[in-house]
């Protein structure tokens, strides 16, 4: 197997401009003449960065490893038409939203590239190209420690560093109330809480910075303490400073506590060790509360939903509370506390602390605790629930509005 030498690309000036063409094997016979090409860089959510391993019938820098898609422009291709192809065509990826990190011309002794560098988070699945050698997600310091040893190509190498030097992790918690977003996550129909932050950083920094949080609240759902990372590149940040400045620039209903450096390993989502919900309830008629509590109109017997509550402690895989079709690898949890609080003769919350939680759980287990609060199922029965490990068979998904993600302890 082997390029086609007679393939046509464009020639361009330093800025991009179109100035005429030429095959691919006048670009590549030592000529310099400058031509387009589109480089992605492909993170997943642990901060890992995907390498593509460069075939051995490559005419330059073959069995290397090199940045995870990379590919010329053909004549009359914009960068964003051969960027989607290209990601399709070498990793089988279509459904991604690129960053554009800037452009540059790398010259080599056999051509002259103007680079368009771009940089997705992506966690589905990567399917190369039996034409690539292979590929996997390394670690940044993997990469950082292989640099120089003749493993990565040249162009990669420069390119890392120059695009992703040494950064400073920070911490970010703050809190929100969720009424008026669609959960903490970006979405593409919705406004989100980590968008709305992820701007309001990004003006204040003058670059484009992308936050992860601790986990995703669904919805409407609220978050006395939500923690966040964010890497930043360009000096020491004044935390207390930006702190200020956040909560000048964002909505009234995001409020940021406190900013700190982290050190690199730290994780907001991975490094977390436990999050404790609470879930509100009220059960007489009261305007003050019908936004932040649910209101249920019929007898509790709570002693009876305490001790299901408990068994919770006693099993890992809840299934059953997990909404149907989530995206999830596996449905093992650690629950280390739940039980009913009362706070007034009307008033209660659910507190509930594991490692992790599923797609809607708390809300489903707490609608599963009504019903046996209601007489609908005995504590044997809600057990049974668990061990069938069957959505269907637990109780309904109670409203967002009175769930708040209470602690995120690490």
């Amino acid at each position: 197997m082997q390029d086609n030498r007679l393939e046509t690309f464009p020639l361009v000036d330093e800025n991009g401009v179109v100035i005429g063409s030429a095959t691919r094997g006048e670009c590549h016979d030592g000529s310099k003449l400058l031509h387009p090409v589109v480089h992605l860089h492909v993170f997943n959510s642990k901060g890992e960065l995907y390498l593509q391993k460069r075939p051995a019938w490559k005419d330059i820098q073959p069995g290397k490893w090199d940045t995870a898609v990379g590919g010329h422009i053909d004549y009359g291709e914009t960068p964003e038409e051969a960027l989607t192809r290209e990601v399709r065509e070498e990793l089988g990826i279509t459904a991604f939203v690129p960053e554009r990190l800037g452009m540059y011309v790398f010259e080599s002794q056999r051509e002259k590239e103007l680079v368009y560098v771009h940089r997705t988070v992506y966690d589905g699945p990567v399917c190369p190209s039996e034409e690539l050698g292979g590929g996997r997600f390394w670690s940044v310091q993997e990469i950082r420690e292989t640099i120089g040893k003749g493993v990565l190509t040249p162009n990669f190498e420069n390119e890392f560093q120059r695009f992703f030097p040494k950064t400073q992790r920070y911490f970010i918690t703050l809190s929100y109330d969720g009424t008026r977003y669609h959960g903490w996550q970006i979405q593409p129909n919705g406004e989100s809480v980590q968008e709305r932050l992820q701007q309001a950083l990004s003006t204040l920094l003058r670059e484009s910075v992308a936050v992860t949080g601790a986990g995703r609240t669904d919805a409407g759902v609220h978050a006395r303490m939500m923690v966040a990372h964010f890497d930043y590149r360009c000096g020491v940040i004044d935390c207390e400073q930006l702190a200020y400045k956040l909560n000048r620039l964002l909505p009234y209903d995001i409020a940021i506590q406190k900013i700190e450096p982290v050190e690199d390993e730290m994780h907001a989502r991975f490094s977390a060790v436990s999050r404790t919900y609470h879930y509100y309830i009220h059960t007489v008629k009261e305007p003050f509360l019908r936004a932040y509590s649910c209101e249920l109109h019929y007898p509790l017997d709570f002693d009876r939903m305490n001790e299901a509550a408990q068994t919770l402690l006693e099993y890992e895989d809840f299934g059953a509370f997990c909404k149907s079709g989530a995206d999830v690898k596996t449905t093992l949890c650690r629950v280390t506390a739940a039980r009913w609080h009362q706070t007034s003769p009307d008033s209660w919350y659910f507190e509930i602390t594991a490692n992790r939680f599923l797609r809607n759980m708390v809300r489903a287990v707490v609608g599963t605790l009504v019903d046996v609060g209601r007489g609908r199922l005995s504590v044997e029965e809600f057990r049974q629930v668990i061990e069938g490990r069957r959505r269907t068979e637990a109780g309904e998904s109670m409203p967002g509005h009175a769930l708040f993600l209470e602690k995120v302890e690490y």
